[in-house]
């Protein structure tokens, strides 16, 4: 998917990706359990509902992709010659 030569990198805070899956999460699960069922929206409820799922799962998809193939890790800039 990646390429030949990709790796995974998940770093050393296992914890903040733990927390940014809750952040991401815990709302939506909430909106999707409480507030997008609720009779006020009509006919639209059951497209509300659909929607607010494929958000979620498309959201904590690319979070857990981010988190494996960008690692944070800044490359070393050359040095110009012409630099001063």
């Amino acid at each position: 998917m990646c390429g030949r030569h990709a790796r995974c990198f998940m770093g050393q805070q296992p914890k903040a990706l733990i927390f940014t899956f809750s952040i991401i999460n815990i709302p939506a699960t909430f909106f999707n359990a409480a507030i997008a069922p609720v009779p006020l929206w009509g006919e639209k409820r059951h497209l509300i509902l659909i929607v607010g799922i494929l958000l979620q799962i498309v959201s904590t998809i690319l979070m857990f992709y981010t988190s494996c193939i960008d690692p944070g890790i800044v490359p070393a800039t050359l040095i110009s010659k012409n630099a001063k």
